[in-house]
């Protein structure tokens, strides 16, 4: 049954009352700073950091794999110790969202399908479009220590979206099919790279111990989904990095059509670049086409490459498509140089160019960026650069950027590596003035010492169905009580308070 919600502007006013408290201005900032979470999860474990476990917890959000109209979030935690302690094999969860947002209670969990110590599952998650075309979005999940015919190889897992959401065995798997090579340790939608109506996937190796020749690998959705099970020769589309010993393939993602030609582009970056100097940084755009990108793809055949320069920037470690940031019809970019130096030492720096006709223009430079921010303190800004939805339905994208090692409060007191992220709202010039924390539009402060809001990721998601997206941040060493268990923060845009009139 089609509805229709209708709201009156008595309704607006009361639900904007009812935000205020969450978004509350603070000294003299021009925008807004949360001081307030309205949901979270932990992973209820002990991190045990001197034996190595790190417990890095990545998230997914903006899909629908139940196609009730709310988006949902997924969670992994590639440290989780899912049958002893320290078995390191990982886990995953589901939320599904609604009129109230999130339960704290997972809908579903997603455990390792082989028991492999030490096999991270969860250690990258993402919503894979709709690779099936069957109206219900798709979800995968990394598992880059998974093994099977070798040893580290890595895989894969694609779960298919239902009316009931999707199961918890999986529908389709790839390996990596070769010792070391980390397959799945990146992953995520590539959107539709051949325009044929299904949505496809892109999966990085770590190209540092990959021995199979190739670093990154699509697989086009259809009729069936993705087809037989994944191995590196029925990929249907295959990247070869420049070098060995460097880090192409650690970030993929599907970042939108940039030039308009209908066709959506995918980037690979390579934070351990070494052009001009040691880690340097360097991302890599190739274009969609009627066959997807042109295969097979090399350094040589990018559409457009960026640097950063600077020696230990490592530009590319963090980044993303972000959206039609100023509202001009073509999808942009955003790239993060985590350790980039100006002056302040590692204080990170965050880049962005505006899609066009001609796609992003001359290969990237700091100098030729359209927008730039940086944190102006030693805060590690840029370690995770995310598309930020549209937070105040204004119709043009938001971009959300973290800074780990932000060393102050929402209050502006002293606090040791407790983190924060920051938002700025796109419009049809843009992000306006290069970005600060000062003229952040929206900005969330750590509120635990050493805590790292902002490591390892963040995402936004209509979890609640009022046509606004929330912000999920994951604080990777935060005490709730465990000790480093790591947490995801969620703040809720302030319409969900809107209670629909129903018109039939």
């Amino acid at each position: 049954m089609n509805r229709k919600w209708v709201v009156s502007a008595a309704t607006i006013a009361a639900a904007v009352m009812v935000f205020a408290p969450v978004f509350a201005q603070v000294g003299d900032t021009p925008g807004q700073i949360i001081k307030t979470y309205n949901w979270k999860f932990g992973t209820n474990q002990v991190a045990d950091i001197s034996a190595g476990d790190s417990r890095e917890m990545m998230v997914s959000s903006g899909c629908d794999v139940n196609g009730d109209g709310y988006e949902d979030l997924l969670v992994g935690d590639r440290d989780y110790d899912y049958l002893a302690a320290r078995d390191d094999n990982g886990r995953a969860w589901l939320f599904l969202g609604g009129l109230s947002g999130l339960s704290t209670t997972p809908s579903l969990t997603f455990n390792p399908p082989l028991n492999n110590t030490n096999g991270f599952f969860g250690t990258q998650v993402a919503c894979a479009g709709d690779v099936d075309n069957d109206g219900y979005e798709d979800i995968m999940i990394g598992m880059d220590n998974y093994d099977s015919s070798f040893i580290d190889e890595g895989a894969v897992f694609v779960y298919h979206g239902s009316a009931t959401g999707p199961g918890t065995t999986h529908t389709w798997m790839a390996r990596g099919n070769s010792q070391f090579a980390h397959f799945g340790i990146s992953l995520d939608g590539a959107g539709d790279v051949n325009n044929d109506g299904y949505d496809d996937i892109i999966v990085g190796t770590l190209e540092l111990y990959s021995y199979s020749g190739h670093d990154a690998y699509i697989w086009f959705g259809g009729a069936g989904g993705l087809g037989v099970a994944g191995l590196p020769t029925n990929a249907d589309w295959y990247v070869t990095g420049p070098n060995l010993g460097n880090q192409f393939g650690r970030i993929v993602r599907g970042i939108g059509d940039i030039n308009g030609d209908s066709y959506d582009d995918v980037m690979i970056a390579d934070h351990g670049y070494d052009g001009g100097g040691s880690n340097t940084g360097a991302v890599y755009v190739w274009h969609g086409s009627a066959t997807g990108p042109v295969n097979p793809g090399t350094v040589a055949n990018s559409n457009w490459s960026a640097t950063s320069g600077q020696v230990e920037a490592r530009l590319g470690f963090g980044g993303d498509g972000v959206g039609d940031l100023n509202c001009d019809g073509y999808d942009d970019i955003a790239i993060g140089a985590y350790l980039y130096d100006n002056p302040e030492v590692n204080e990170g720096k965050v880049f962005v160019w505006f899609g066009s006709a001609g796609g992003l223009g001359s290969n990237g430079t700091p100098a030729n960026a359209d927008w730039s921010a940086e944190s102006n303190v030693g805060a590690s800004m840029g370690y995770v650069v995310r598309p930020g939805g549209d937070v105040n339905g204004d119709g043009c994208a938001e971009l959300l950027v973290t800074a780990y090692n932000y060393p102050y409060d929402a209050n502006g007191g002293a606090l040791a590596g407790a983190g924060a992220w920051f938002m700025w709202s796109g419009s049809a010039g843009g992000l306006g003035d290069n970005g600060t924390p000062a003229n952040a539009d929206i900005a969330g402060y750590g509120n635990q010492e050493g805590a790292l809001l902002g490591r390892d990721d963040a995402g936004v998601a209509d979890v609640n169905g009022d046509g606004l997206d929330d912000i999920f941040v994951a604080a990777v060493r935060y005490d709730d009580p465990e000790v480093d268990e790591g947490v995801i923060f969620g703040y809720f845009s302030g319409l969900k308070a809107f209670l629909p009139i129903v018109v039939r």
